[in-house]
């Protein structure tokens, strides 16, 4: 499948004018269903909102991609906007989320026995997946006591901190939609 089959004229606004990240996704899903791929617009619009609650689709350099999973959804598309100032945001500060996970004594030594024929230890990937999630729940929660709308420029770093024990902090910019 190719972006070609995917991006319809009729679901691409040059000159969108928007002021803030809701009225941004409300264009972008007013765009899908105009090439026909939603069955039940406001269930997608639901669902994208949602997933940009759980962290901000920016990806830099002013794109974001907002999307979402649902049964909304009739076929593939995209939709695809271009605002000519932009969406400011005010930033808020930084916020972060840290956790410090081990496995049991048990796992541990399979882990080691493991090192012996090579190959992924499994158990520590679902540990530092686990603790990836357990950061990011924190940091999401720190940016919410502070009214924040996203956190841009998500980081992630780990580092061992005795044998079996790993920190995970996930860390980013808060900010806040500003509003004309």
């Amino acid at each position: 499948m190719k972006v070609t089959d995917l991006l319809k004229v009729e679901s691409i606004d040059l000159q969108a004018e928007v002021v803030d990240k809701r009225g941004a996704v409300t264009r972008l899903v007013d765009l899908m269903e105009k090439s026909g791929c939603l069955k039940d617009k406001e269930a997608y619009k639901a669902a994208v909102l949602k997933r940009e609650g759980e962290g901000s689709t920016g990806i830099g350099e002013g794109i974001a991609i907002p999307h979402g999973k649902c049964d909304a959804v009739k076929k593939p598309g995209l939709a695809a906007m271009v605002i000519k100032n932009g969406v400011e945001f005010e930033a808020l500060g930084i916020v972060k989320g840290t956790v410090v996970q081990t496995k049991n004594v048990g796992k541990d030594f399979m882990a080691g026995m493991k090192t012996l024929v090579g190959g992924e230890i499994t158990g520590y990937t679902e540990m530092l997946n686990e603790a990836r999630q357990i950061a990011t729940k924190r940091m999401v929660d720190e940016a919410k006591e502070m009214n924040a709308d996203a956190v841009i420029g998500v980081k992630y770093g780990s580092s061992q901190v005795m044998s079996g024990a790993a920190e995970v902090i996930a860390y980013g910019t808060a900010v806040k939609y500003k509003q004309d």
